[in-house]
């Protein structure tokens, strides 16, 4: 049953994201200080421009400028593909320019309120503004994803009536990080109820449960914060771990979703009640493992894929006589005076190295595979105090500056996955011109830092750039920070030979030798799990697991599998932030508007259930298959990476360009459906089948 504060907590929620936190103050005031001019003119030039367009909505100013201004400004939080690279390297600001923009601004600013009217209305003007700013060629299809993305506009939403939505329709959803606290705002929006079933003691996902020294993340943090939820207190450009954490904790608690989930409990079972159209969850509790039956009528799964640590299939792990622990459970242990060993070379292993390096007494770096890694950022790393006050005070410079990183990530993420069969046959070290620039650039910092040497030997990947997830280093090397310069220390030895058993004293390695050890330090990543912890039993008795043999785990777009109504997977196969994705932000937000677009969709209908039909599901699998053919994990096999599953298939990377997955995703079809009436009778638009004909 709905209830008054229900309304009140949609309502407050609706304002808060719909509101341009830009529209009230006094701006003014505060842009015409001596103060403000000091920051203002530490400001990027053309967020400036940018901002003064908007403001005025005055085309000509663009044009006046636009050739006066030089090359693009690097700037730390850019991607290392785009700072590294052409003119953005080689900016020089023309002071006289910027402060004629300076005044412009202000002038605007006292004139007129903040709107994003003249944007939405104009998106000519707005696309010139995003290559302005961005340097680069941003295709004029991204604008209606740019103008979202950017926090400019909000999601388009269907507005379900009182009538529409059903006495006790509830959505259960699996998971409080980024996914579930997205999925939670995204149905009080519609005016859904819905419940939260969290394993962990709190919010927040894997930002949550990984505490191991250096955890941060490696996503420039401008842009990695949901769009209706941007924010100008980073203190870093990759923010650590916990300080994301307070971001999410601090969302939970403005639209005071905390009192929706179930804390310490584990959805261990899902069965679809056919007679009543709902699923039936059996929940587990972490505090007295007692377990009770919930109902819910649509599930959306926002488990996560990084749940349980992977460990190497290396003989006699459980014989150690030291402390052995594995980042994805960390827990505290004593390091000072110690032989480590970290075991692993990807970006938790490269995290760890860097920050306990200086504290043992001798660390060990066992590496299978040596990762491309990316030079770190080019300055300190700390979002300056000129840049926050810019980022809170003046108008749209916040979402100017997300929307920049957002769109070179875009470009340059899809420019560095597409394969060019004509380059690769001359070239069998890269997929493409790009490709092979950001492998040089790799291979000049190996160059920086090591030299012709046996250690800048051992760094260097013999895979294709970007066939497996590329690592940021998290310090420079010249400021005695970092991986490489960890790596460069006395007391720190890289270990490439394999591990052949660990024994009671340390690691023995395959070529005979024994690494003596007090701790293992196991940062060797995550199993990745889609829905394998829980049970889950469909219409006609039929099982998750058994749906996806052969070839493991597939859905359809947002989700959806034949068989299994009202079910919604988030971080399921083929989502993956790699081509398709600047952020996993951007992945949350899209799927979970398709996800509750069509839950309205049902509603609106007057529907009970929801399932994708199996030609559906076939069309979408056959165009990620060829999509996936001509990126470059179908090329790079030698690396050995989690985007391919135990079948060999590339099942985790989402293979499609940002602006297809994201306009697939904004309205369900109805004809890819079957819909069940509140009478239990099926329909849909081309016939229907019943799951034991779907599935054989």
């Amino acid at each position: 049953m709905r209830s008054s504060a229900d309304d009140k907590q949609e309502q407050t929620v609706a304002d808060s994201i719909d509101r341009d936190p830009h529209a009230a103050g006094d701006f003014l005031a505060r842009l015409r200080s001596d103060e403000a001019r000091q920051h203002l003119e530490r400001a990027n030039t053309r967020l400036l421009l940018a901002c003064a367009v908007q403001l005025t909505g005055d085309r000509g100013m663009l044009d006046r400028y636009l050739e006066r201004l030089g090359p693009p400004e690097a700037s730390s939080s850019m991607p290392f593909e785009i700072r590294t690279t052409g003119p953005h390297a080689l900016a020089q600001e023309d002071p006289t320019v910027r402060n004629e923009i300076i005044d412009e601004l202000l002038v605007a600013v006292e004139s007129r309120e903040p709107s994003a009217d003249a944007l939405v209305g104009d998106p000519e003007l707005f696309h010139d503004l995003t290559v302005m700013v961005s340097g680069m060629d941003v295709p004029r299809a991204h604008v209606e994803m740019n103008l979202e993305q950017a926090g400019f506009v909000a999601e388009s939403r269907t507005v379900l009536s009182d009538e529409e939505i059903r006495p006790g329709f509830t959505v259960g959803i699996i998971g409080a990080g980024m996914a579930g606290i997205d999925a939670a705002v995204k149905a009080s929006l519609r005016g859904i109820d819905y419940e939260i079933f969290e394993a962990a003691s709190d919010v927040g996902g894997l930002w949550h449960s990984q505490q191991y020294p250096g955890v941060a993340v490696d996503t420039p943090s401008i842009y990695y914060s949901l769009s209706w939820q941007p924010t100008a207190e980073w203190s870093r450009d990759y923010p650590t771990g916990s300080e994301y954490l307070r971001y999410l904790r601090q969302i939970v608690e403005a639209y005071d979703i905390r009192r929706r989930v179930r804390f310490n409990t584990e959805v261990v079972r899902m069965r679809w009640i056919e007679a009543d159209r709902q699923w039936e969850l059996t929940l587990r509790s972490r505090v007295d493992d007692s377990t009770v039956k919930r109902r819910v009528d649509v599930v959306v799964s926002c488990a996560g894929n990084f749940n349980r640590p992977n460990y190497p299939p290396v003989a006699g792990r459980e014989d150690f006589g030291g402390k052995s622990v594995h980042t994805v459970r960390w827990e505290p242990v004593d390091l000072a005076d110690k032989r480590v060993a970290v075991v692993g070379t990807g970006a938790s292993a490269v995290q760890v190295v860097a920050a306990v390096a200086d504290e043992v007494k001798h660390l060990t770096v066992f590496q299978r595979q040596a990762p491309w890694m990316a030079p770190p950022s080019s300055s300190e790393g700390v979002v300056s105090a000129h840049e926050q006050w810019l980022l809170r005070h003046v108008p749209f410079y916040l979402k100017w500056s997300r929307l920049t990183t957002f769109a070179q990530i875009g470009v340059t993420q899809n420019m560095l996955s597409k394969v060019d069969l004509d380059w690769f046959a001359e070239h069998p070290d890269s997929i493409n011109e790009f490709n092979n620039v950001q492998r040089e650039i790799c291979l000049r910092y190996v160059d920086a830092c090591f030299g012709n040497s046996d250690m800048a030997a051992r760094v260097t990947p013999g895979y294709v750039y970007g066939g497996k997830r590329r690592v940021r280093d998290p310090g420079r090397f010249t400021e005695g920070e970092g991986y490489f310069h960890a790596l460069s220390r006395d007391n720190v030895d890289l270990e490439t030979s394999g591990i052949d058993r660990v024994v009671p004293e340390g690691i023995a390695t395959r070529d005979g030798r024994l690494v003596e050890l007090d701790v293992i330090i196991w940062a060797t990543g995550f199993t990745i799990d889609i829905l394998e912890l829980i049970e889950v039993v469909g219409r006609d008795h039929l099982r998750l697991s058994d749906a996806w043999e052969p070839d493991g785990p597939r859905t359809g777009v947002g989700g959806t599998v034949p068989g299994f109504p009202n079910l919604f997977i988030h971080d399921g196969p083929n989502t993956g932030v790699a081509r398709g994705g600047a952020g996993h932000n951007f992945i949350v937000e899209t799927f979970n508007h398709y996800i509750f677009e069509a839950i309205a969709l049902m509603l609106r209908r007057g529907a009970t259930s929801i399932e994708l039909s199996e030609e559906a599901f076939k069309q979408y699998n056959e165009r990620i298959d060829a999509e996936m053919r001509r990126l470059v994990w179908a090329y790079a096999t030698d690396a050995n990476t989690y985007y391919r599953n135990a079948q060999g298939r590339v099942f985790f990377p989402n293979p499609f360009e940002t602006s297809d997955l994201w306009r697939m995703s904004r309205e369900p079809a109805v004809d890819d459906f079957v819909f069940t009436e509140d009478d239990g009778t099926e329909g849909r638009a081309r016939g229907v089948m019943t799951t034991a004909a779907r599935h054989g």
